[in-house]
């Protein structure tokens, strides 16, 4: 298939011959217009959280580990930030579920139980 030196419209007419490109990116448009539109009608009440969110945000100290290597990955600062905040608050529940875990099946009801062979009460 050659492109070279071809309009995007010709190229799409190449790749998908017999369709009228032109009628389809305008239903496109038209799609994605009101898509734009009903979300920014969900997210203008939410508006004045996630400017209280991103200024909460910009005032933490930098997180340690994730920050810097997404940011090195091209994600704006602010987005690393949240994310690393985000993942290091996901382990640290992970963390507390475990330790509860561990209490639970090293508890001496737990253990008299699991010893005696008898279900537990």
């Amino acid at each position: 298939m050659e492109t070279s030196g071809q309009t995007v419209g010709e190229f799409l007419e190449q790749l998908f011959p017999g369709r009228d490109i032109a009628a389809d990116l305008e239903r496109v448009q038209i799609f994605l217009e009101g898509l734009a539109n009903r979300i920014a009608a969900i997210l203008e009440p939410l508006a004045p959280q996630v400017c209280e969110l991103v200024d909460r945000l910009d005032k933490l100290a930098p997180a340690p580990g994730y920050e810097s290597m997404l940011v090195e990955r091209g994600d704006h600062p602010l987005f690393a930030r949240g994310v690393s905040y985000r993942i290091i608050g996901l382990a640290e529940d992970e963390a507390r579920k475990a330790k509860l875990q561990r209490v639970g099946v090293y508890s001496p009801k737990a253990t008299f139980h699991s010893n005696h062979h008898g279900a537990p009460s």
